[in-house]
């Protein structure tokens, strides 16, 4: 069988692309790949390992999503070696099809199977020595076991094609090195397309040209740093605008180019203004926007999501959160990029978390507490699980929402409660502006690092629990107040057997007359008592009002001034539709549900002061509760089960 490629020929300043009126058959091809197979074993090197970074690569790329899903290239990729070699390995899917690799004017030989391509050099290279080569493949990507790693379809108004290459993707559809230890400096890109569609990519638009009646040609160049995984091109008949984000105190401003679909336009020229207070935002917390010599932007796209494409992010829609997420990777997954899938919380725990942040400082405090909580109710939804991911091929565990992102996010929060705000935020930049990280990978032990170094603090421990470990604390917390003096007792029990303890500051708002007084007691083994001097009447306590810890407490307690012990009975407990709440010898004027961390739930006042009420609690689920009772003798505390 052969296989025919017709050509088009088309010029740039510095580039010629022949796609040429090629004829090449499969028994060609498959002779091409035996000649070099034996040459490669009678070398003494044959390049098995990579042994080389990247340099520069350009991508010339082919592709009609009004017509098929196919793609044609010419790659070339500039290498500098690492080691004295003859032969170069490059990740490349098998279902694309090689069909030359050039050399300048030189055809040289290459083997392409078990999605490696080696390519054997015309000379034996030095260590420390410059030299490229041109892959010219084409074929019909597959989408991968992935997120779709190259994808044709089609929304209301037009087809697309798009990539979306995380974590094992860029070689379902491109030549290159695929690892987390080496970044290409810089890339351009080339697409040629149908006329009446748009090109996205990274970068800048440097040039915009028909080629022909039918042919329009994008050039886009990118001249930081970048992972293979965070290169992609979106095709559609995108409708384009621009934005500027303006910083404080800087007379510098930055584009923002949004590509949408028509039928998206109206709404995302509204909803994409959301990004300006957020890259502002995250610009003072963070530090410079990291690729502020060229732009940031969006392109729409069909998957479900988005995706952090450098300088350029693919969206789904242009909702808050989304948006947040996906521009908070400029600086956590792209500037600084994780160096193992292990380390992925490096990545999407801080997208996360830089999410939250923005209801915290975009919003209103109240949004961001509850933003916190329902995170961490979804997180100790089960009662295991570790933000480090022991399989990093399971793209499922690998990308785990309840994990990866939300327990990653609240680990960091933890940390900001530790170190505090000043301290927290100072390592935070250091870690992104270190020369060392900057436009490079890290490890999670560096970004610890970072942290320790400026606040002097061994944060091993509290790594060992929440990046290794599993599970989380519960604080069973008794307080009991005689006079001015307020004795706690403080019993920890894990959810987890792999931690078995959690060495946190624990926050406390005990709430009475004058004031409510906010305590943090700092246990240190699983069974603790403090005691204190308070001018307050204790009436009621409130684990972790500001929702810093991702902790699951029971709080009771009373206060001896207030009234005696053993004087309100709940009947029956454990209880099912309804309970009853009395005394023998008090009158009750409040009687209230709450949950472990004192919340109210149910509330009903006894405006006569009687002896006893009944209480209705067929709209709660099992689990334990406490009752809190308001009687003339005082405020009474009182663990209580549903069943």
């Amino acid at each position: 069988m052969r296989a025919f490629f017709f050509l088009t020929l088309f010029m740039l300043p510095g580039h010629s692309i022949l796609w040429g009126q090629l004829l090449t058959g499969e028994e060609l091809i498959k002779s091409e790949q035996r000649g070099f197979t034996q040459s490669r074993t009678l070398r003494s090197n044959s390049g098995t390992d990579y042994g080389y970074s990247v340099h520069h690569q350009t991508l010339h790329l082919k592709v009609n999503p009004n017509v098929s899903d196919r793609l044609q290239g010419v790659v070339q990729i500039c290498f500098r070696t690492m080691r004295n070699m003859d032969t170069v390995r490059v990740d490349l899917r098998d279902e694309l099809q090689v069909f030359k690799v050039t050399h300048g004017s030189d055809t040289l030989r290459w083997d392409h199977r078990n999605h490696q391509l080696f390519v054997l050099m015309n000379r034996n290279l030095q260590a420390g020595a410059y030299d490229s080569f041109s892959v010219h493949y084409s074929g019909n990507p597959s989408r991968g076991s992935g997120f779709g790693y190259y994808v044709r379809d089609r929304h209301q108004t037009g087809n697309i094609i798009h990539t979306l290459s995380q974590p094992y993707g860029a070689p379902y559809w491109w030549p290159c090195k695929s690892t987390l230890d080496d970044k290409l400096d810089s890339v351009d890109i080339l697409v040629s397309t149908a006329k009446g569609l748009r090109a996205a990519s990274n970068g800048l638009l440097v040039d915009e040209r028909l080629l022909n009646d039918s042919t329009v040609l994008f050039h886009w160049k990118h001249r930081y740093p970048i992972a293979p995984y965070l290169v992609a091109i979106a095709v559609s008949n995108y409708v384009p605008f621009t934005d500027h984000a303006h910083f404080h105190n800087r007379v510098d401003s930055l584009p923002v180019l949004n590509y949408v679909f028509p039928q998206s336009f109206s709404s995302a020229r509204v909803e994409a203004l959301q990004t300006l207070p957020m890259l502002r935002l995250f610009d003072s917390l963070f530090g410079e926007y990291p690729f502020m010599n060229e732009k940031y932007g969006h392109a729409q796209f069909t998957w479900g999501g988005g995706m952090e494409h450098q300088t350029m992010s693919f969206m789904v829609n242009f909702s808050f959160d989304l948006i947040a997420h996906e521009l908070a990777h400029m600086w956590f997954g792209d500037a600084v990029t994780c160096g193992s899938w292990e380390d992925l919380w490096l990545n999407e725990g801080w997208a996360t978390y830089a999410n939250a942040l923005c209801y915290e400082f975009l919003k209103n405090r109240s949004a961001f507490r509850a933003r916190l909580e329902d995170m961490q109710k979804y997180v100790m939804s089960q009662p295991g699980g570790s933000v480090f991911p022991t399989d990093t091929q399971n793209i499922g565990r690998l990308f785990d929402g309840r994990l990866t992102y939300n327990k990653g996010a609240l680990v960091y929060h933890m940390l900001r409660w530790q170190l505090g705000d000043s301290l927290f935020f100072a390592g935070v930049r250091n870690y992104l502006a270190s020369p060392a990280r900057r436009y490079g990978f890290a490890r999670t032990l560096d970004f610890q690092n970072y942290l320790e170094d400026v606040s002097g603090q061994d944060l091993t421990p509290f790594f060992n629990d929440w990046y290794i470990g599993e599970g989380y604390p519960t604080f069973n917390i008794d307080w009991l107040m005689t006079g001015n003096r307020l004795k706690v007792q403080v019993k920890q029990s894990t959810s987890h057997p792999s931690v078995q303890y959690f060495d946190l500051k624990i926050p406390v708002l005990f709430k009475g007359l004058p004031s409510d007084t906010l305590l943090v007691l700092t246990p240190r083994d699983g069974d603790e008592s403090f005691e204190f001097i308070l001018n307050t009447q204790v009436e009621d306590a409130l684990f972790d009002p500001d929702q810093w810890l991702l902790a699951q407490s029971v709080i009771t307690g009373r206060n001896a001034n207030l009234g005696g012990s053993g004087s309100i009975q709940v009947y029956p407990n454990p209880g099912r539709a309804a309970v009853q709440v009395y005394s023998k010898n008090q009158r009750i004027s409040l009687v209230e549900l709450c949950d472990l961390s004192g919340r109210q739930l149910l509330s009903k006042e006894l405006p006569d002061g009687l002896y006893g009420t009944e209480l209705d609690l067929r709209a709660f689920s099992n689990g334990i509760y406490v009752m809190r009772v308001t009687a003339s003798g005082g405020v009474y505390f009182t663990k209580f089960e549903i069943q």
